[in-house]
């Protein structure tokens, strides 16, 4: 049998609106790169776009008329601190989050859910956030979003995605497995979890369901922003991106007014 949880998560008293993007979405290529190689991506084969498609995209897709509170990151796993932060200064907050990437940053392909579904789940929801993992289990660019989830910190999340997108959600995250569900709702396993059965984690009896998070994946010749955004967080991602992507930073910055603090910032 599955109880829906009760944590203080489902009763957040404010929600803030997030542009989240990665510059690994503006990019023209024949497919989605996960980061396998050393230094930064061909810009042969990565072409960036350019400064007046940038522009016309944030100006037209994602509405932004005057700019935003923002912050740059160099890593997308940083910003799951700017949220914390945020929520930490305004009390109970939620957000609801425009994941505008060529990734769906919901751990994809590494084992953090092994952490979160049978550990981090159990906490209570004011100790989550500072008890997060490093190494294969723990936080990192490509789950940053699934640990927020985890933590109660999303109220909805919509995930724009590149005309190339490789579809990179992983079932296990989705309400009833399902990928074409319109809700994220982890689930807690206990000790019933193991590397060995997780292969058919479907399988395996739940102990509780945490509450769902509404989630969309559109289109993004089909996006425009349903309203006004609260904040605008822009990640580098070296990783995964040419070095011409970097001339894009200015273009997007024109649309923040940047938190300074970040250390990160560039430079």
């Amino acid at each position: 049998m599955t109880i829906v949880s009760s944590n203080t998560e489902s009763a957040k008293s404010l929600i803030l609106r997030v542009l989240d993007i990665d510059l690994d979405f503006f990019l023209n290529k024949k497919h989605v790169s996960f980061g396998g190689t050393k230094g930064r991506l061909n810009k042969k084969i990565y072409i960036s776009w350019n400064a007046s498609e940038v522009s016309s995209f944030i100006e037209n897709q994602c509405s932004l008329k005057k700019k935003v509170a923002g912050q740059v990151f160099d890593t997308h796993y940083e910003v799951l601190s700017a949220l914390k932060d945020v929520s930490d200064r305004h009390g109970t907050v939620q957000f609801d989050i425009d994941h505008i990437d060529a990734h769906a940053d919901l751990g994809f392909g590494d084992s953090s859910y092994m952490y979160i579904f049978k550990e981090l789940l159990t906490l209570p929801i004011e100790d989550k956030l500072h008890s997060i993992l490093g190494g294969g289990y723990g936080l990192n660019e490509g789950n940053f979003l699934l640990f927020a989830i985890a933590c109660g910190l999303v109220a909805s999340l919509s995930y724009i995605v590149p005309p190339k997108w490789a579809t990179d959600i992983p079932p296990c995250v989705m309400k009833d497995f399902e990928l074409n569900a319109s809700a994220i709702q982890l689930k807690h396993y206990g000790n019933a979890l193991s590397p060995l059965s997780c292969l058919n984690i479907n399988q395996i009896p739940i102990d509780r369901l945490e509450v769902e998070v509404p989630f969309r994946i559109i289109d993004s010749s089909c996006f425009v922003a349903s309203g006004e955004y609260d904040m605008f967080f822009l990640t580098k991602s070296p990783k995964y991106t040419p070095k011409t992507s970097d001339l894009l930073i200015p273009v997007l910055k024109r649309f923040m007014i940047e938190n300074k603090s970040n250390e990160n910032q560039d430079k």
